[in-house]
C-alpha cells in the first residue's frame, strides 16, 4: 500500500493497521548524548545553498526569524509553475553514517507540507514527510526509518531499495506545493491550499547525533501507520484543514488533530504515506476517531500501482471516542 487517506470532519484520531485493533501511543524521549553534527547560524550558513531559480539561502538576524541566540538559516523561494527549489546541505566525507536522529527547527510563512529529503550517492532518494504551522516554529525530529524510498516515475532508483546512511551524500528540504504548482488542474491546485509565488522560511539550530530517537513499535501481528512519536505532523492535509499533535482529548492520550471549516463543493483529508512492503501479513485496518459534529468518513488504502479501496462510516458529535475495525476484504 502508498497511501492512507482519511476524509470526513473527524477532529481526533490515532489510526493502526494490525491484526487485533491497537492504538499508537505517544513515548518518553531517551535521555540525549551531544550531537557530533551542530549548525547554529550565529555566523555563517556553512555549507548550506539554495538550489533553484529563485532558491536563495542566507543568514537572518531579525529576531522575527531566529529561534534561538542572534542568528537563523533565512531560505527564500518561489512556487510558480516550471520551476523548483529546494535547501540543500551536502554532505562529504560519510558525515551522516553514524546518523541516528536528525533535529532542527523550522517556521515557515504558511501553512506547509514541506519534505525532507535523503539523497543516495547511486541514485536512491528518500522523503520524510513534515506538515508545518504558518509563523509558528515547528520542532522537528528525524530518524533514518522515517524515511520512505520515493518511487515516482522521474526518481533515480535505488540498486537494493534500502537506505544507506553511509551512502548519503546530501540532506534537502523542500515545499511540496512546488509539485501541485506544476498541475493545470485549477481544482487540484486548490485543493492542496498552494498559494503561488515568493516564500520564506527560516531554519535554526540544525544538528544531528547517534543517539536513537524513539521507533514506531513493530511485529508480525501489528504495524503502526503513526505512532505519534515526533513533535512534528507527519500527515498531508487538504481542503484547508488545520493538522497538530494534541496532548490530550477525547480519545485519552496523544492524537493527531484536525480542525476545517466544511462548505459546499469542498473536501477536507489527511494523507500518510506508508512504506511499502510495510503491511505485508496484516489483515485489518483499526482506529479510534472523535468527532465535535457528525461526519461522514470515507477511509482510502491507495497502492503503489495506483488501485484505491476505500470504506465509508459515518461517526457520531459530540467527541464521543468511536473505534472502528476492518478487514482488508471490506475495502471495495
Amino acid at each position: 500500500m502508498k497511501v492512507v487517506s482519511m476524509v470526513g470532519t473527524a477532529a481526533w484520531c490515532a489510526v493502526t493497521l494490525a491484526s487485533m485493533a491497537t492504538i499508537g501511543r505517544a513515548q518518553t524521549a531517551p535521555q540525549l548524548a551531544k550531537p557530533f553534527y551542530i549548525q547554529d547560524f550565529e555566523q555563517d550558513v556553512g555549507t548550506w545553498t539554495g538550489l533553484g531559480n529563485t532558491a536563495k539561502a542566507e543568514i537572518t538576524h531579525d529576531s522575527a526569524g531566529v529561534h534561538a541566540g542572534k542568528g537563523a538559516l533565512q531560505f527564500d523561494y518561489s512556487i510558480s509553475k516550471g520551476e523548483y527549489n529546494a535547501l540543500i546541505l551536502p554532505v562529504g566525507d560519510a558525515l551522516l553514517a553514524r546518523v541516528r536522529a536528525i533535529r532542527f527547527w523550522i517556521k515557515t510563512d504558511q501553512s506547509a507540507r514541506l519534505f525532507a529529503l535523503l539523497q543516495e550517492k547511486d541514485g536512491g532518494r528518500y522523503i520524510a514527510p513534515i506538515s508545518t504551522p504558518a509563523n509558528r516554529w515547528q520542532e522537528v525530529q528525524l530518524a533514518p526509518s522515517d524515511f520512505i524510498l520515493s518511487q515516482e516515475k522521474d526518481d533515480p532508483k535505488d540498486p537494493d531499495n534500502k537506505l544507506d546512511m553511509d551512502q548519503v551524500e546530501g540532506f534537502a528540504l523542500a515545499d511540496f506545493g512546488q509539485l501541485t504548482a506544476q498541475s493545470d488542474d485549477a481544482a487540484l491546485v486548490a485543493l492542496f491550499g498552494t498559494r503561488q509565488g515568493a516564500h520564506t522560511f527560516y531554519v535554526d539550530d540544525f544538528s544531528v547525533s547517534e543517539t536513537p530517537l524513539p521507533a514506531t513499535p513493530a511485529s508480525a501481528q501489528q504495524a503502526l501507520i503513526d505512532a505519534l512519536l515526533r513533535p512534528q505532523v507527519t500527515w498531508f492535509s487538504l481542503g484547508g484543514a488545520v493538522t497538530s499533535i494534541a496532548a490530550t482529548g477525547p480519545l485519552g492520550g496523544p492524537s493527531l488533530k484536525s480542525d476545517y471549516h466544511v462548505a459546499p463543493g469542498t473536501i477536507a483529508a489527511l494523507i500518510h504515506v506508508v512504506k511499502p512492503g510495510s503491511l505485508q501479513g496484516m489483515t485489518q485496518f483499526a482506529f479510534s476517531i472523535a468527532s465535535l459534529k457528525p461526519a461522514k468518513l470515507v477511509i482510502q488504502l491507495e497502492q503503489l500501482t495506483g488501485g484505491k479501496f476505500n470504506v465509508s462510516i459515518d461517526v457520531p458529535g459530540g467527541s464521543e471516542k468511536r473505534e472502528y475495525t476492518f478487514p482488508f476484504k471490506d475495502f471495495a
